[in-house]
């Protein structure tokens, strides 16, 4: 979901999660591609490689979460609202 104002688009999906706000962790892409990669059964390889300890999904840094990012109109136009921020004549 994007933000217009008339023509004007404000803010768009976040290219490095796809909108969703979170991205896959490193260690568990890893461990996936690892996994894909044996031969054995997943239950047998699974005992000698147990699942990374750290969470699955990470927040994303560029977005900070949100999953959506400010255009250059966007951000014009939070600079104009933090400029005049508490002080309308």
């Amino acid at each position: 979901m994007t933000t217009r104002l008339g023509d004007i688009l404000l803010d768009d999906a976040c290219k490095s999660c796809g909108g969703k706000g979170r991205t896959t962790n490193p260690e568990w892409l890893e461990w996936d591609n690892q996994r894909r990669q044996a031969k054995a059964s997943f239950s047998g390889w699974l005992v000698e490689h147990p699942f990374p300890d750290s969470a699955e999904q990470l927040t994303c840094t560029e977005c900070k979460g949100l999953g959506m990012m400010l255009t250059e109109d966007g951000q014009a136009l939070l600079a104009f609202f933090e400029r005049y921020e508490g002080r309308v004549p």
